[in-house]
């Protein structure tokens, strides 16, 4: 069985894939994979425009609120050039595909366990549709999204924007949030095998419900 967590960030997906782990596979052998891409290719040729935004050089990702702003203005400037955008983000598409390959080894190596997934293609193309839009027509786009319906299931904690700011300190504004969740709701809706679960309730309300649904997918 394969599991594949996703969500905002502050959505509890970590919180919720240990207590999967220990009351509804406690009897069986768990295997978690975190697999966020990790930009290489395309991280060279925007470093040099990132740089100045950011406040702290040794976290380059993170940004205070005003420089974020700033920063998002600069890339939709960037990625104003279809050509452009389609070209980046191919880029980036085969950079992700090849980075997988361990995670399809893990899979392999424990197709007898169950599997859970943390960050995976869902997160990919919601992180790379802040950039570029709507991208639900691109080839890789299509492509990842096929991938996702060979899992045995696809589950998106939903919560909305201020219980998930409430819950991370290091977000720099709401609307961070908000384009996200707005994204992750439109590709989800092409995903046949994926739930959307509520996770703003007792934590043992959400483990059923998920619970139920593997139950359910069994038969």
């Amino acid at each position: 069985m394969i599991l594949y967590l996703t969500g905002i960030d502050g959505s509890g997906k970590s919180t919720i894939a240990k207590r999967i782990e220990k009351e509804i596979f406690h009897n069986k052998k768990v295997v978690s994979i975190w697999s966020r891409y990790q930009p290489k290719f395309v991280k060279l040729l925007l470093a040099p425009f990132k740089k100045k935004y950011t406040s702290n050089s040794s976290e380059p990702h993170l940004m205070d609120k005003e420089n974020f702003s700033k920063w998002v203005i600069l890339k939709k400037k960037l990625t104003k050039n279809i050509f452009l955008s389609k070209l980046l983000f191919t880029i980036q598409s085969i950079d992700y595909y090849l980075q997988l390959n361990h995670v399809k080894k893990e899979i392999k190596n424990h197709k007898d366990k169950v599997v859970i997934i943390d960050r995976y293609y869902l997160d990919f193309i919601v992180d790379q549709s802040i950039n570029y839009g709507d991208i639900s027509n691109w080839f890789f786009t299509k492509f990842f999204l096929k991938k996702l319906e060979k899992l045995t299931l696809v589950l998106y904690l939903d919560v909305d924007e201020e219980t998930a700011m409430n819950r991370k300190d290091d977000i720099p504004s709401m609307e961070y949030f908000t384009n996200r969740k707005y994204y992750y709701t439109k590709y989800l809706s092409k995903i046949d095998n994926a739930y959307i679960v509520n996770n703003v309730r007792e934590i043992e309300e959400t483990i059923d419900e998920i619970k139920q649904i593997i139950i359910d997918n069994k038969t």
